[in-house]
């Protein structure tokens, strides 16, 4: 089971072919934006369509000044580094706790309570 800010979802594709990080996107963005699924959905779409096209558009500036087609996956992992880096510090600004990876869990597999159970980054 796949688990994303509280839900769990299966680990395969589902019989529409969905990936389950889409599926589980879409549920994360549905929990919290409940009061608006649709403006939820139309944003979680417009964003994952605008990063395909900035990473059309970086792959093709890197191929234009001449470096060849192995360096393009190393371009993908310092967006995603940097992408990341970005994340934890909207989250640190936020101050939203982060579960701990090695949290105690109850026997449903939910973090336990108290203070070992999240850290704020």
């Amino acid at each position: 089971m796949l688990k994303i800010a509280g839900l769990q979802r299966p680990a395969a594709p589902d019989a529409a072919g969905h990936a389950p990080a889409r599926v589980s996107s879409l549920s994360a963005t549905h929990f919290l934006a409940s009061h608006a699924p649709n403006l939820a959905s139309t944003l979680n779409i417009g964003a994952f369509n605008v990063g395909n096209a900035m990473g059309a558009w970086l792959g093709g500036l890197t191929l234009s000044h001449g470096h060849s087609l192995d360096v393009l996956p190393w371009v993908a992992a310092a967006v995603t580094a940097g992408a990341l880096v970005l994340t934890v510090f909207a989250r640190k600004l936020d101050g939203v706790a982060v579960p701990d990876a090695a949290a105690p869990t109850d026997a449903s597999g939910k973090p336990a309570l108290g203070e070992a159970a999240t850290r704020s980054i």
